[in-house]
């Protein structure tokens, strides 16, 4: 074939034109084939992704299980629940207290820990750990201190609560004026005063409630036995009415 012929011959098929609808299929067919094979990576990337977390985890333990780390962390652990255990008979002053009363502050509320001091009062008087004594009188105080001060928040914020917390404090002067008669000796003046005007405190709420209410003519008597006994600074027998007032309601 002759240079010249083979040109034209070129040039001819440079001037044909795929048919528009075969141009269509074939792009479809094209993309089509495409799609599985990016999705195919897309799961290849995951599933190595995966395994890769799985192998690093099957690392750590591998890692950790060397005698040079299994040791040290299983001390911890042991060491750990035995101070746990032997804190909870721990008494203020004995060395791991200190594990007690932080597990305490962070599960109790102010309340909770003065009565839990008062349960450590008691078992000093009972079993006569002197060398314990000034130590729980301390917390005991420090508790009473914060019940005082934060009584007026327990009220606004749980006015249900407040009866109960009035009944829990006058326990408490009661607990506290029986063990003094144990040891011989008064705890403290202070915390004896912060007791008394945070029950009066909660006993005035609770009067000043009811008197806002509408009450049957019993409960209107019982009201005014409590007004009484308030005013004769009998803060136990206040508190007592309006606990007959609250159950008549029901």
């Amino acid at each position: 074939m002759e240079e010249k012929d083979l040109i034209t011959k070129l040039t001819l098929l440079k001037e044909i034109r795929p048919r528009e609808n075969w141009v269509i299929f074939a792009k479809t067919r094209i993309f089509a084939d495409s799609k599985p094979i990016a999705a195919d990576k897309d799961v290849r990337s995951k599933a190595s992704n995966i395994l890769g977390e799985v192998f690093e985890t099957l690392s750590f333990f591998r890692y950790m299980t060397k005698p040079a780390y299994v040791l040290p962390l299983l001390a911890v652990l042991v060491f750990g629940g035995i101070t746990l255990q032997a804190s909870r008979n721990s008494l203020p002053g004995d060395a791991l207290f200190s594990v007690k009363s932080a597990i305490e502050k962070a599960t109790m509320s102010n309340l909770e820990l003065a009565q839990q001091r008062m349960g450590d009062l008691k078992t000093i008087a009972q079993e006569n750990k002197v060398r314990n004594l000034s130590e729980t009188i301390k917390e005991f105080k420090a508790s009473v201190g914060e019940v005082s001060k934060n009584i007026a928040g327990l009220v606004d914020k749980d006015s249900g609560r407040a009866l109960q917390a009035g009944r829990d404090l006058v326990q408490l002067q009661k607990d506290k004026a029986a063990i003094e008669q144990i040891l011989g000796t008064a705890l403290d003046g202070d915390t004896e005063k912060e007791l008394k005007s945070a029950t009066k405190y909660l006993v005035e709420n609770e009067l000043e409630d009811l008197l806002t209410r509408t009450l049957t003519e019993a409960q209107k008597a019982l009201l005014e036995e409590g007004i009484m006994a308030y005013q004769a600074e009998n803060y136990e027998l206040a508190l007592e009415m309006v606990w007959k007032i609250s159950n008549a309601a029901d």
